[in-house]
């Protein structure tokens, strides 16, 4: 095992917060209109951000490259809409739904 730096996708701040068996790691970074999620594999950071939102962090990917995280849109950095799941396979997005709540989250794939 060895520990890598991960660029964000701007320099000044990013988290990972997922790992899989193939050492792909999912997270969120600062960009230049708000934070977006990323994918970083084989020392490469791509912005896998969903949609126009102004929001998105990818939470969780398993060994098949499957991520899920959250998206909302926010105004000044405060939510001005209902946090979102949602899961992505290959380059489809997918949107779970509140089951009846406000807001959604996925943690775990």
């Amino acid at each position: 095992q060895a520990l890598h730096d991960i660029d964000p996708i701007l320099p000044e701040l990013g988290w990972g917060l997922g790992l899989n068996d193939s050492d792909v790691v999912v997270g969120y970074s600062w960009s230049s209109d708000g934070l977006h999620a990323f994918r970083w594999q084989d020392h490469v950071t791509t912005d896998i951000h969903v949609g126009s939102l102004s929001f998105s962090r990818a939470v969780a990917i398993n060994g098949a490259g499957d991520i899920v995280g959250i998206y909302a849109l926010r105004v000044a950095g405060v939510p001005v809409a209902p946090y979102q799941a949602y899961a992505r396979r290959g380059d489809r997005w997918f949107n779970p739904g509140t089951f009846g709540g406000n807001d959604a989250s996925a943690t775990d794939v």
